[in-house]
């Protein structure tokens, strides 16, 4: 068990290491390949971009531990890399619509996978190898400034001016490195086991326990009162359409 949690917490690692390897990178270079886009019908800022991805990722912080709850740490996880690696795609053939609806979307899962990571490695750790794990995991993913950034520079180290061809070939590499980092966290195990008595007092399973039963009991209240919502504003407003019918 033991071995499997320390395979988890090197893939977990690895995984962030690629994505932000990819979503660091574009974001370092963004606001400079947009002025450099022949595209005119192209509108959009890359500061924009960046302020609605983290205005929405601080919203989003509220709803995130229910969705983490509900949905699991590791498929929480696959959902916000495949959002992560979509935001980078979105940059080889540039649109001002999808450039910003995958911001907002970014900042959303950015929220869903942060939470999610937390508890992942928490489930993955006990209160010994805590401090390890977490420093194994950091300083994987603090590897994705250095390889982003330097793959950027030798590929344009001799360029005067960003052409089409080098912004496609670029982002197009990112965003494999990107889905091979969601893949990577496909491999994730899930730990399953039963529990011995010293992991049941262990302050950060009952937390975590604790968590998981009162988000799941939140998000199933939040969509009692939408439903109710939603039939109260529909039975009022049928009278109106069959009048207008």
């Amino acid at each position: 068990m033991g071995d499997r949690r320390v395979i988890n917490v090197y893939l977990l690692g690895v995984g962030f290491m690629l994505i932000f390897t990819a979503f660091t990178t574009c974001g370092n270079i963004e606001q400079t390949v947009i002025r450099s886009l022949t595209n005119t019908s192209f509108s959009g800022s890359g500061y924009n971009s960046l302020a609605i991805i983290y205005g929405v990722f601080s919203a989003s912080n509220l709803i995130a531990p229910s969705v983490v709850a509900v949905v699991g740490p590791k498929m929480s996880m696959v959902f916000s890399g495949v959002v992560y690696s979509g935001y980078v795609i979105s940059f080889s053939k540039p649109m001002t619509w999808s450039f910003y609806i995958t911001s907002i979307l970014i900042g959303f899962a950015a929220a869903v996978l942060w939470t999610a990571q937390g508890s992942f490695l928490i489930l993955n750790s006990d209160c010994a190898t805590l401090n390890r794990n977490t420093g194994t995991f950091w300083a994987l993913l603090q590897c994705s400034m250095l390889f982003g950034n330097l793959y950027v520079y030798l590929q344009w180290r001799d360029t005067a001016a960003i052409s089409d061809h080098d912004r496609s070939t670029v982002f197009i590499v990112l965003s494999v490195v990107s889905l091979a980092g969601t893949t990577i966290l496909l491999l994730l195990r899930n730990i399953k086991h039963v529990e011995s008595s010293s992991e049941i007092n262990d302050p950060l399973l009952q937390h975590s326990r604790l968590f998981k039963e009162k988000a799941t009991s939140a998000m199933d209240q939040i969509m009692s009162e939408f439903c109710k919502l939603f039939l109260c504003a529909s039975s009022q407003a049928a009278p109106f359409i069959l009048r207008s019918c």
